[in-house]
Parts: C-alpha cells; structure tokens; sequence
C-alpha cells in the first residue's frame, strides 16, 4: 500500500480535534506498517494477503445470505482494532461524547 503522504485528515481534525486527529494518525500509521509486514511475511509463506483473506471472507458472508442460509444480522459485529481506536480517541479528548 502506499506510504502515508499526509499527516492527518482535515476532516477528523474538526471533528475529534488536533491531539486525536495526531494519535489517529499514528495509530494509522502503525497498522499499515504492521500489516505491510504481515503482508510479505505472508506472501513468502504462500497464502493470501491480510486484504484478499478478508475478500474471500466478504464473498463468503455475501454468499451465505444470499443463499438464506444466514442473515445480515448474523454477521454485525464491531472489529475489535475498531473499538480500541474509538476508546483511545474518547479517552484522549474528554470533551468528546
């Protein structure tokens, strides 16, 4: 993936602030670089990148609730990288809700 080319998005600076904008940033940051690390680590192992197992995943949910064999309720759940991001961000700035 291609490296980082601006520091934060203008959009979450007005919306979370500077600080948390900053620490998003760096937690952004230090994901794609653990994951570009997983990535190669994976391809010299000969599976499927992080991002084509999640695709291949993807199709599979798709296909189970197209079929009727599940719902798309079966399937709601909040990642859990994707919690500790928002803890981390509500704990950082207390003045957001």
């Amino acid at each position: 993936m291609a490296p980082m080319t601006k520091f934060f998005d203008k959009k979450l600076e007005v919306e979370l602030g500077t600080g948390a904008a900053v620490q998003v940033a760096a937690l952004a940051n230090d994901l794609r670089t653990f994951m570009d690390t997983a990535n190669a680590i994976r391809i010299a192992q000969g599976k499927p990148t992080l991002e084509q197992e999640m695709a291949e995943y993807d199709a599979w949910v798709e296909e189970e609730i197209r079929s009727g064999r599940a719902k798309p309720e079966d399937f709601e759940w909040e990642p859990p990288l994707a919690a500790m991001a928002w803890r981390t961000v509500r704990t950082s700035c207390p003045s957001r809700p």
